[in-house]
């Protein structure tokens, strides 16, 4: 698992009907999913790395199946098909929101800040909560007084002022997310050297896996399974949630980071491939975390990737930027997790991106923004965003615990738009979308609504399709704005 494969599903498509295949795992086990394609054919792999990889006498049984099949649609029928079976047979289908509170759950906007001096930022951040209108979530990173991406993970003292500048916000009701890395260790550190190498990943060699993000720190990857890496994180986060009192914390990378094949025999989990990252790493030390929590406090990641969703509130989408993509993670599970934020650039020739984003972000069920509270002195897509999160707020009960349907089918002449949306695994990365954003959510209580929103500066004029297929009445939408039907409503 990982940003790059969050779930173990595939599909090839076309207006007759479709290919669903799958790796139906329960065991969630680390896996290379790949496909290519010549002019003749396309080749869906699915590679599993063995557990005990390098032991005599080893044998190896692959967990689950692969199923493949045929279906009559296109990805939100994969997408159902797949919601199926993870409900059916996997450990990680998320407890209904209900049952699982949290403070997460209502925010409709986040606001993202890089640090500096937490007096100015306490009063930045309000006063974006305060023309959101909405409850807003605020991910605070450089809180700490240690620089980042290093150092890790010693992250107090924080910076003066740090506990006073939260629960300022938090009594102001801003939801305080601060942000730690869930699975570096600085490896120049005199602790890691002498307790971090017992608890790093290590390679065939006996080498730890080292990671360098740009600024020449040699980043050690932990290993989940280990009590001593288990027993750091618990400690700094529930310092953060008890003694600090923030609602949330962010662990970095651990649903964005692909598993390591640790080869150490020491840290007693089989060798190289296997689920042991899962099931004796991470959900062990989520597990314990989530025992000592306060009431109502959350835990996020980056990136979704499914097997995380039992034990994680919420997933940070900032890396959903590409062209022709589908809202899949969001149909499968976007009722009952929350999934929050893009890469949001703030600048006078970003608007038109932004807008983009923001609109494409209410209709997939996320929660919006990821941004700087320096959007205020963009009116335009400062407009549009509270617009977009006040909406998103009127509609909750869609879109936690409910579930994305099929997009309404739209007639008429709808153009398409194109800005660059700064994404570096983009090449180019300009990305082009439909003005008319659209999409149909269904609470769980069997309400529906339908939801289009104009991204462009220009009116569209369209039709919308009934329930028996018979197109309804003519429709203008201005530009920049909103328009949410609910089904047998007035």
């Amino acid at each position: 698992p990982s940003w790059k494969a969050t779930y173990q599903m595939l599909g090839l498509y076309d207006q007759q009907g479709g290919l669903y295949i799958a790796s139906h795992d329960p065991t969630g086990s680390i896996k290379t999913i790949s496909t290519s394609a010549d002019a003749e054919k396309v080749n869906f792999r699915f590679n599993w790395p063995a557990p005990n990889m390098s032991l005599d006498g080893n044998g190896y049984k692959l967990p689950g199946k692969i199923v493949l099949g045929s279906i009559t649609g296109d990805w939100y029928e994969a997408a159902m098909t797949y919601q199926a079976w993870v409900k059916a047979q996997a450990p990680w289908w998320p407890p209904v929101p209900t049952e699982r509170p949290s403070r997460i759950q209502d925010i409709s906007v986040w606001v993202q800040h890089e640090g500096g001096d937490p007096a100015t930022l306490v009063q930045e951040v309000l006063k974006f909560a305060e023309y959101m209108g909405v409850p807003i979530g605020f991910h605070w990173y450089r809180w700490h007084q240690i620089p980042f991406d290093n150092d890790y993970p010693h992250y107090f003292p924080a910076k003066d002022g740090f506990v006073e500048a939260v629960r300022k916000l938090e009594d102001a009701g801003i939801r305080v997310m601060p942000y730690i890395n869930g699975r570096l260790w600085d490896a120049d550190l005199d602790d890691f050297k002498s307790e971090g190498i017992k608890a790093v990943t290590k390679n065939e060699k006996g080498e730890p896996y080292i990671e360098d993000y740009g600024n020449g720190v040699r980043n050690a990857v932990m290993n989940p399974t280990t009590q001593i890496w288990q027993h750091k994180m618990k400690e700094i986060v529930l310092r953060l949630q008890q003694d600090a009192g923030t609602s949330g914390v962010y662990l970095d990378q651990i649903s964005a980071a692909s598993p390591k094949l640790c080869m150490d025999i020491t840290h007693e989990h089989p060798l190289g491939g296997g689920s042991w990252w899962l099931d004796q790493g991470y959900y062990k030390l989520l597990s314990a975390i989530r025992e000592e929590m306060p009431e109502g406090a959350f835990l996020t990641s980056e990136a979704m990737a499914e097997p995380y969703n039992h034990l994680l509130d919420g997933l940070l989408s900032w890396n959903s930027q590409f062209q022709n993509q589908k809202p899949i993670y969001s149909a499968i599970y976007g009722g009952q997790i929350s999934i929050f934020g893009r890469f949001n650039p703030v600048g006078p020739d970003k608007h038109k991106a932004l807008i983009m984003r923001a609109g494409q972000q209410l209709v997939f069920g996320e929660q919006l923004g990821w941004i700087s509270p320096t959007i205020l002195k963009q009116k335009v897509p400062a407009i549009f965003l509270r617009k977009m999160a006040q909406t998103r707020y009127k509609l909750i009960d869609y879109f936690v615990g409910g579930q994305m349907l099929p997009p309404p089918i739209v007639h008429g002449d709808i153009p398409n738009i194109t800005a660059d949306w700064e994404w570096g695994e983009n090449n180019p990365s300009d990305i082009t979308i439909s003005a008319l954003q659209r999409a149909a959510w269904m609470s769980k209580d069997g309400r529906i609504v339908k939801i289009f929103v104009n991204v462009s500066d220009k009116t569209i004029d369209f039709r919308i399709s009934n329930e028996n297929g018979k197109e309804e009445e003519k429709i203008l939408l201005d530009a920049y704005s909103i328009k949410f039907i609910r089904v047998g409503s007035d």
